[in-house]
């Protein structure tokens, strides 16, 4: 079993490493791309399959920026986060808490007349909620934070480390540009939007390992997260019961913020 240490890393190296490891986790949907829409059954397919081969080349990458000392390192599945003890409440209890950060469009579509979810291709589903949170956050948390924690510390690591998950989403431009999709002006705007929002999730994802010490309470999250979409602020005003709705958001965010440390005590998961 490897045995990784990363406390000989400079704050320079640390950064470097992981804006390495962010750029590879990129680029790999690039060499497979065939040139068709991101939704096409082929991109689909080469996509999944590029993210999970950078997934099991990533903890070769680790070994690489390791001391390689024998003795006094942590063993990977540590490193990364992967645990039996206290995994049922790490599947359980960050779920509750995003649910309940979620109160206000669960009501928003629980009362509405409109569908929930649309008919989604297969492909697409497996792509949306499984494939991407599993393979993004196994790289941008489970093997980013330790290249970064040991010299930024929990709270800088928490901050910097989603700076590279929200910039890893600027590739979509690059889409859009090349097939023109969007003018410059509104694919720039959708991507800033897009990076703020993924870099303050990856902020409270990051919290989320940091202290429950459970890659998995990341992925189940990301996984519910992405099923729920953004939230339509604009259509509260527009439902057939307002005043429900928009209370529901603003409890939900309270509870959120209530439940947030109790619902994470590190204890809850024998970390």
């Amino acid at each position: 079993m490897w045995a990784l240490s990363f406390s000989h890393l400079s704050t320079w190296d640390a950064l470097v490493a992981s804006f390495g490891l962010g750029c590879i986790f990129v680029l790999s949907l690039y060499v497979v791309d065939p040139g068709l829409p991101r939704d096409h059954p082929t991109t689909i397919r080469r996509r999944i399959a590029a993210i999970l081969c950078t997934c099991l080349a990533a903890p070769c990458y680790l070994w690489l920026w390791s001391d390689g000392t024998a003795s006094g390192g942590t063993s990977l599945p540590d490193v990364l986060c992967i645990r039996r003890a206290g995994l049922i409440q790490a599947l359980s209890y960050p779920l509750l808490l995003v649910a309940v950060l979620y109160a206000g469009p669960i009501i928003q579509h629980v009362t509405s007349d409109e569908p929930w979810y649309a008919n989604e291709r297969k492909d697409i589903v497996v792509r949306n909620y499984l494939a991407a949170p599993f393979a993004e956050e196994f790289v941008f948390r489970g093997c980013m934070v330790p290249l970064l924690l040991p010299r930024l510390g929990i709270t800088c690591t928490i901050v910097f480390c989603p700076l590279f998950f929200g910039l890893a989403h600027v590739h979509h431009l690059v889409e859009w540009a090349k097939r023109g999709e969007a003018t410059l002006v509104e694919a720039c705007k959708t991507i800033l939007a897009q990076v703020c929002y993924t870099s303050i999730y990856g902020m409270f994802s990051a919290f989320l390992l940091l202290r429950t010490g459970h890659l998995v309470s990341a992925i189940v999250t990301h996984a519910f997260c992405n099923m729920m979409g953004f939230p339509d602020f604009g259509g509260v005003r527009t439902h057939s019961r307002p005043v429900l709705v928009g209370v529901s958001y603003v409890m939900g965010l309270a509870g959120f913020f209530l439940l947030l440390k109790p619902l994470t005590e590190p204890n809850l998961y024998s970390q």
